[in-house]
């Protein structure tokens, strides 16, 4: 049974990602690469201007955040950049006298992505090496990410530290999809 758990927590996302999206992969090295262990991925934007995909990317930006200009900068048809915080790792505990809490760690993310006739680069995404936990500690993210790589003897740890790279992933290639405008359905909006 647990075997299967491991199977469907490893093959569940490789599935999710491979209708058409991109995807990122963390490495013990607290970064992030592509399955060919490459730091960028070309997206084609099929017969569509620079100009054009900017205005998409931003527009799609526009609905993802609540103020985007806070998080978005770059150079109209050529570049956007953005960072955001993220929630790196989320984790539910039984607090004496609260009840369950939600223990959430924090980082600063970033997305690069440059824009050409038709295409966009987008680097792989940047996790800023300061984090925070709820309450105001503060921890290295590198030093986080080691942990989760480390061997572990115990199952139920292991399984918890793939769980969190896991989750980690898919919030990462969840947002960078949303931008890219690749896991929205492909009819226009009638309205």
């Amino acid at each position: 049974m647990k075997n299967l758990l491991i199977y469907i927590l490893i093959v569940l996302p490789i599935f999710a990602f491979a209708q058409g999206t991109i995807s990122f992969k963390l490495t013990p090295q607290a970064t992030f690469s592509t399955a060919s262990n490459e730091d960028f991925i070309i997206v084609p934007f099929e017969n569509k201007s620079a100009h054009e995909i900017y205005q998409t990317l931003a527009s799609n930006i526009g609905s993802l955040y609540n103020n985007p200009s806070k998080v978005m900068n770059g150079v109209e048809d050529t570049s956007i950049k953005i960072r955001s915080i993220i929630p790196i790792s989320q984790k539910t505990t039984k607090v004496i006298m609260l009840g369950e809490v939600l223990i959430e760690i924090n980082g600063f993310i970033q997305y690069d992505i440059k824009i050409k006739h038709g295409r966009a680069k987008v680097s792989a995404p940047f996790i800023e090496n300061y984090i925070w936990i709820d309450g105001g500690a503060s921890s290295n993210f590198p030093n986080l990410v080691s942990q989760w790589f480390k061997h572990e003897k115990k199952e139920k740890k292991r399984m918890e530290n793939m769980q969190n790279i896991i989750e980690l992933e898919n919030r990462v290639n969840t947002i960078i999809n949303s931008i890219l405008g690749l896991n929205k359905p492909s009819e226009e909006d009638n309205w």
